[in-house]
């Protein structure tokens, strides 16, 4: 057997996971690849690249508008589209659901707790607070915050996977809703301006549900309550859910119809129109919506979509294909960044989710870490500009730093545990 693994390239049980997973018929590369290319963003996104862009070039918050308007938008139009290319009917709810919840929900339950525990637990570093935290009355009391924002979605990051599995339960009804309309563009457009009411109540800080002093009560000590605020559930219930809700759906309509990626893909008059259209929306206003990021989304998938991956590197045998290429002509060398890119980007893509769960862990390590380096060039440098720059340029440094450490965690995790799926998923 081992032999064997060695002959295709294996060096450990996460690639022959890996490759069983792209030889499935249903398996398709490119929502791998783009993942990759999400997940990218999420940790420039979070280590503070864009916030540096804006200080470097505008007073505004462009940068970090149009970072965040394509990152968590687009794992949910990729959760939507291939959703709808594995379940295109359901005739087992049960079934399905026992298969959808399997992993995900362990995985989620397992990382909320851990990443919500520790940013309590930072709070209390932070503060000095050591002596309190290592009282046993605090650590329950700091368990039982902890379970309740778990079991509510109040997790920092992670409430994009709290909102993913009430998609995967209801997205049976969203199947049976969807079938009904003729042409599917229909449904997005119900949902879109479902939710741009819902935008406009908030907008208008209208609260028609007077939920808002609500909240439950339970006296745990003389410095702590528990409480329960109706008001936050039902704000992430109707803000949060039904924004991504958007996306998820466009993602369904997309893997139904799909001229509509491919159309933007191979028409450049399209893809400039809605990108004009995008940039007259960032810049003549100050309204920040999520909802109009769907035009740059599209353009985004656009992008990497049906991109096909050799077999040879699905398999990661991609290396004599690459010396071959190595040897050529200078010409050639843009194929083999395009390859090299897209096998990084792929292999982001396949542990993307596990990703997603772990790098919230380093958060506190790259925070010291910039202040450190903070510290260090404000006393070096003296012009704005420059030192701005140079921020910009530990922001990547610090991104690719988390990136590398969350890697190498999965890829630990994957390799070190046989049932690691439910724990890390991907």
């Amino acid at each position: 057997m081992k032999g064997k693994n060695r002959s295709l390239g294996y060096n450990s049980l996460s690639m022959i996971k890996d490759a069983r997973k792209i030889k499935s018929k249903n398996y398709i590369p490119w929502i791998d690849i783009t993942r990759g290319f999400a997940v990218l963003f999420l940790i420039m996104t979070h280590v503070g690249v864009p916030v540096f862009l804006n200080l470097l070039t505008f007073p505004k918050d462009y940068f970090m508008h149009i970072f965040k308007t394509f990152v968590n938008p687009m794992f949910y139009f990729l959760s939507g589209y291939a959703m709808f290319i594995n379940y295109p009917q359901i005739d087992n709810y049960r079934a399905y659901l026992k298969r959808k919840l399997k992993y995900i929900l362990p995985n989620y339950l397992i990382w909320g707790t851990i990443v919500f525990f520790l940013t309590i637990s930072w709070t209390y570093i932070n503060s000095k607070r050591l002596d309190e935290y290592f009282k046993v009355q605090e650590i329950v009391y700091l368990l039982i915050t902890t379970i309740l924002n778990v079991l509510t979605g109040r997790v920092n990051v992670l409430f994009f996977v709290y909102l993913l599995i009430q998609f995967y339960i209801l997205y049976p009804l969203f199947l049976k809703i969807f079938n009904k309309f003729r042409d599917p563009i229909i449904l997005f457009i119900l949902v879109f301006c479902l939710r741009l009411f819902l935008n406009f109540l908030s907008w208008q800080e209208v609260n028609v549900f007077f939920l808002n002093d609500f909240c439950l009560i339970i006296p745990y000590n003389e410095k702590h309550n528990i409480e329960i605020c109706f008001f936050d559930m039902l704000f992430v219930f109707t803000h949060m859910f039904f924004t991504y809700l958007v996306f998820f759906i466009l993602g369904i309509v997309c893997a139904k119809d799909k001229r509509i990626i491919s159309l933007i893909k191979k028409n450049q008059f399209v893809k400039l129109l809605l990108i004009a259209i995008f940039l007259l929306y960032l810049f003549s206003t100050n309204f920040r919506s999520y909802l109009f990021s769907s035009i740059i989304l599209l353009i985004m998938v656009s992008i990497f979509y049906e991109i096909k991956i050799s077999r040879e590197n699905q398999l990661k045998e991609n290396t004599t294909e690459i010396r071959k290429i190595e040897s050529q002509e200078v010409k050639r060398k843009t194929n083999l960044i395009n390859i090299k890119i897209k096998n990084f980007l792929w292999n982001l893509g396949i542990l993307s989710g596990g990703i997603y769960y772990v790098h919230p862990l380093f958060g506190p390590l790259i925070e010291i870490l910039n202040i450190f380096i903070n510290s260090v060039i404000i006393n070096l440098i003296t012009n704005i500009s420059i030192y701005l720059f140079f921020l910009f340029l530990i922001s990547l440094g610090l991104s690719a730093l988390s990136l590398t450490l969350s890697y190498v965690l999965v890829k630990t995790i994957k390799n070190n545990i046989k049932q690691s799926k439910y724990i890390i998923g991907s």
